[in-house]
């Protein structure tokens, strides 16, 4: 069974605090949460265009973490949103948000 869940959406419910390119921003655990819970393997899957016309997919595992449950679950998280990151910064021209990512942390919340 695949599932696809989607990482970068910025929640306020459960949102772990983390850096996304030296910014803290809200990450929503609930991918972390669910692999681990079923022992799933993660990994993270990003399309680019190709300068010749067409597409590439890039799929990339995400190591597994060791340590406590909560422990577990933040240091995923974090996994997730380092290979996001280095998306980030291997092709920024595709990479487009479409929510205000830092709104809380703007806020002062």
């Amino acid at each position: 069974m695949l599932s696809a869940l989607l990482l970068s959406a910025a929640v306020a419910a459960q949102a772990q605090p983390g850096p996304v390119q030296a910014l803290a921003a809200r990450t929503p655990p609930g991918a972390a949460v669910l692999a681990l819970r079923k022992q799933a393997g993660v990994i993270a899957i990003f399309i680019e265009r190709r300068p010749e016309g067409g597409h590439r997919i890039t799929v990339r595992p995400i190591e597994p973490v060791e340590g406590g449950s909560r422990d577990r679950v933040v240091a995923l998280t974090a996994r997730m949103t380092e290979a996001i990151e280095a998306q980030i910064r291997h092709n920024p021209v595709e990479w487009v948000w479409w929510h205000e990512r830092w709104r809380h942390e703007a806020a002062g919340r």
